[in-house]
């Protein structure tokens, strides 16, 4: 698994954590996660999956540093979505409410339509202001 341990720092330093606080959450023991950034230790399968889901990031790209296979292409509206969230870090924001799609599972259409309705006004605005 050469360069897991590369990867994992590098997702965990673009996440702004420090190897304590993903084993707190992760449930590791304290010194864990730092032998899986220095590869003296290998995560299970399970814990490649977690790793994965916490980073929001496939157990390939964790393995072999490619999120998808050359021939392929990465779909526009996960482009967007990376974009996106990009751009919220830049701003400093770490944690955009706008991503967190679990909370949203809970609203009705018409609030979905709401808050789209708002995020548009406010581009519309915003476009209007550059003019």
């Amino acid at each position: 698994m050469k360069g897991l341990g590369q990867r994992l720092e590098n997702l965990r330093e673009r996440s702004d954590y420090k190897q304590k606080e993903i084993s707190a959450l992760l449930g590791f023991t304290t010194n864990v996660y730092g032998m899986y950034e220095r590869e003296e230790r290998a995560p299970s399968l399970d814990t490649l999956v977690e790793l994965a889901d916490f980073f929001h990031v496939s157990v390939d790209y964790l393995l072999r540093g490619k999120e998808y296979h050359s021939s392929e292409e990465l779909p526009t509206d996960i482009l967007d979505l990376k974009r996106l969230l990009k751009l919220y870090r830049k701003n400093g924001i770490k944690n955009p409410s706008i991503l967190r799609v679990e909370e949203f599972t809970s609203l009705s259409a018409s609030d979905l339509a709401f808050l789209d309705n708002i995020i548009k006004l406010y581009l519309e605005k915003d476009n209007d202001q550059k003019k």
